[in-house]
C-alpha cells in the first residue's frame, strides 16, 4: 500500500468521520478521484466492519447510501497492528530460493554442495537438481549412474540458465521461471543419477 493510498483511505474516513451519511461518489469527491477509487475505498471499509450500507439499492437514481457504525475505526497505514507498532512481514527464503542460491554461487556443484550451502535434505536437492535438468537450467559435467559401483562418487552439475535472482519454482509439468515469467515444461531425460 503505497503512502498515497494510505492518505486517500485517511482522507476518505475523516468525510465519513464527519458526516452522517455518505455515498460512493461522496467519497470520490471528498478524495479527489474516480468513482471507482472510492467504490474500492468504501468496499475495503464495509469489508473491515467499520461502515454499513443503510439505504439505497445501488442503481441510478437510488445509489447505496452508507454509514458508520458507532465506536468502530479503521486501522490505517501499512502494517499497523493498533498498538502504535508497525508490523513487517519477515521474508524467509524457501528451499529452493536457497538451493538456486547455492547454485549461483558455485560453478559446478554436486547434490552434497547444495545440501551443504542450502541447508536442504539429500531428496529436497536431489528432486531440485532432477527438474532444473529436465527443463535445461542445469546440465552434468560427470554423470554417475544410480547402481554403478560408484565408490560414494556424486554427479556433477553445472547451472545452464541464470535467469535472475528468484528460483525457478517446481510445478507438476515443469518449472515456472518468475524471473522471465514463463512456464518451461519437463522434456524427458535417461537414468537416474546418484
Amino acid at each position: 500500500m503505497s503512502q498515497s493510498t494510505t492518505n486517500k483511505r485517511a482522507a476518505a474516513w475523516g468525510h465519513i468521520a464527519i458526516n452522517d451519511r455518505f455515498t460512493v461518489s461522496d467519497i470520490a469527491t471528498a478524495i479527489a478521484e474516480p468513482t471507482e477509487k472510492g467504490r474500492e475505498i468504501v468496499k475495503e471499509f464495509e469489508k473491515r466492519g467499520v461502515i454499513e450500507q443503510v439505504a439505497g439499492i445501488g442503481v441510478a437514481g437510488r445509489p447505496k447510501v452508507y454509514a458508520r457504525i458507532e465506536g468502530q475505526e479503521p486501522v490505517l497505514g501499512r502494517g499497523h497492528c493498533g498498538e502504535g507498532r508497525v508490523v513487517r512481514r519477515q521474508s524467509r527464503k524457501t528451499k529452493q530460493q536457497k538451493m538456486w542460491n547455492a547454485m549461483k554461487m558455485h560453478k559446478h556443484f554436486t547434490r552434497l554442495d547444495l545440501q551443504m550451502t542450502a541447508e536442504v535434505t539429500d531428496s529436497h536437492a536431489k528432486s531440485y537438481l532432477s527438474a532444473l535438468h529436465k527443463t535445461g537450467y542445469v546440465r552434468f559435467l560427470v554423470k554417475v549412474n544410480a547402481g554403478q559401483k560408484s565408490k560414494g562418487r556424486l554427479s556433477r552439475y553445472s547451472l545452464l540458465r541464470n535467469t535472475g535472482q528468484w528460483a525457478p519454482l517446481i510445478r507438476k509439468t515443469g518449472v515456472w521461471d518468475q524471473n522471465e515469467q514463463r512456464f518451461y515444461p519437463f522434456e524427458p531425460t535417461g537414468g537416474v543419477e546418484s
